[in-house]
């Protein structure tokens, strides 16, 4: 499975370093452009610079990641001190860029950028805006025809809000027309085969990589997605390696978050804990396959989440538990 995430910010990375190539012509430096960069890419799409900026907005955790650079490369780079300087400027308009969907804002944006480049580091061309125009044009159009490539006329996503509105369960339709002939019945069972299952559970996380992806666009960090992932792919270890690849990613791994009942625990637990360690999130559902027991519960005291039926008899004793019942949101399903 291809990680949709690794794919974009490599994407993404390019078209801002082709940009800067334009904007600073025979001065670029791609070292120094490079460390902006990556100090951008961090910050934008992880909403995360250090503790103490938690409650800035994403722009202000932007532009001091951005002055950060600016301060080491001052240190570590004296020579090029004006140069310096003329890369944070111009890396104040990345997020700007990177925001457009309109072709009337883009034309703004390139003109206040060809304006500061003419002042800053007197460089003027005639052809400079219709070269930059094109390529964040182009930028916008390759970005959007990625995502899009992933949706499907034949599957689509709902979601399922839990106790809390950001926390969603997905649940993978199908728009297939199948022959009246056969039943609702028949087509959940054709569903719940193995093969099946595993090959729709592949598609639903291609989908949920690239409404992460969108989400993150829309400087929305708050939602986490739980999606079901069968038991059959814990004996398959290709299969199950094919989806941990494809989201197995710093800025997409908090916000996908698996889904496996008791008994997939108790028989995988020691690669389960293994993946846990790796920075994956699971969820428990408690379905029939869990017995209500001492031990057990020592055991749902590894999982941030916990999802359970309400109408369980053993509910009300485990909201009763301090060591877990934060953990636990009470759901009527998962699948």
């Amino acid at each position: 499975m291809i990680n949709i995430m690794d794919e974009y910010i490599t994407f993404t990375k390019k078209s801002i370093n082709d940009c800067m190539k334009l904007i600073f012509d025979r001065t670029h430096k791609r070292d120094l452009s490079d460390q902006y960069l990556n100090a951008y890419i961090s910050t934008r799409y992880s909403n995360y610079l250090d503790d103490e900026s938690s409650k800035l907005n994403l722009e202000k955790k932007i532009e001091k990641a951005l002055d950060n650079v600016r301060k080491t490369l001052y240190i570590s780079n004296p020579e090029e001190k004006e140069l310096v300087q003329h890369y944070r400027e111009f890396y104040s308009y990345v997020y700007d860029i990177d925001k457009l969907y309109m072709l009337e804002q883009t034309r703004n944006i390139v003109h206040q950028i060809s304006q500061d480049r003419e002042k800053s580091l007197e460089l003027k061309n005639d052809n400079f805006e219709s070269e930059l125009l094109k390529n964040i044009n182009e930028f916008i159009k390759k970005r959007k025809d990625f995502l899009d490539s992933f949706q499907s006329s034949d599957f689509n996503l709902d979601f399922g809000k839990l106790s809390d509105k950001d926390h969603l369960i997905v649940q993978l339709n199908n728009n297939i027309k199948f022959p009246e002939l056969y039943s609702k019945k028949a087509i959940q069972k054709v569903r719940e085969k193995a093969v099946i299952s595993e090959d729709l559970a592949m598609i639903t996380f291609l989908q949920v990589s690239a409404k992460v992806i969108d989400d993150m666009m829309k400087s929305d960090f708050d939602k986490k997605y739980y999606c079901y992932l069968p038991q059959t792919y814990f004996s398959k270890q290709g299969k199950l390696s094919r989806i941990t690849s494809g989201i197995d990613n710093n800025f997409m791994l908090d916000h996908i978050i698996l889904v496996i009942n008791f008994v997939c625990f108790k028989r995988y637990r020691i690669y389960i804990m293994q993946l846990m360690r790796q920075g994956f999130h699971f969820a428990l559902y408690l379905d029939d396959t869990f017995e209500y027991c001492t031990e057990n519960l020592e055991y749902l005291e590894l999982f941030e989440n916990i999802l359970i039926q309400s109408s369980k008899y053993y509910y009300k004793d485990m909201e009763k538990n301090a060591k877990i019942n934060k953990r636990i949101i009470s759901v009527n399903e998962v699948k």
